[in-house]
């Protein structure tokens, strides 16, 4: 009883793996970007089925292209206490007085 056959080498085990994960990656990335397109209140219907059939005929380049485009979008989208600053929940919180002992 053979237990290691040669007939499946390593670097087919590799490419495949790699194919995997490539799809595993754009399925991850489409549910994002549909998650993130059907939540936004400013894209009509008509914007939101043509992203839908652009990121299905050009599946990685449509998927790319929103994620170029809308990137910075989704991300204050995706967090309520962003307010366009990168910084502004920090700032926030520093601007509170602590309290003084010399009153």
């Amino acid at each position: 009883m053979i237990l290691a056959d040669g007939g499946y080498p390593l670097g087919n085990a590799l490419l495949t793996m790699t194919v995997f994960l490539g799809w595993f990656l754009w399925i991850w990335l489409l549910v994002w970007v549909y998650m993130d397109l059907f939540r936004r209140d400013d894209v009509g219907i008509w914007g939101k089925i043509a992203w839908v059939v652009f990121t299905l005929v050009l599946p990685y380049i449509g998927v790319l292209c929103y994620l170029i485009v809308e990137g910075t979008g989704m991300v204050d989208r995706r967090n309520p206490y962003r307010s366009g600053s990168r910084w502004s929940v920090g700032r926030r919180h520093a601007r509170r007085r602590s309290p003084s002992t010399a009153e």
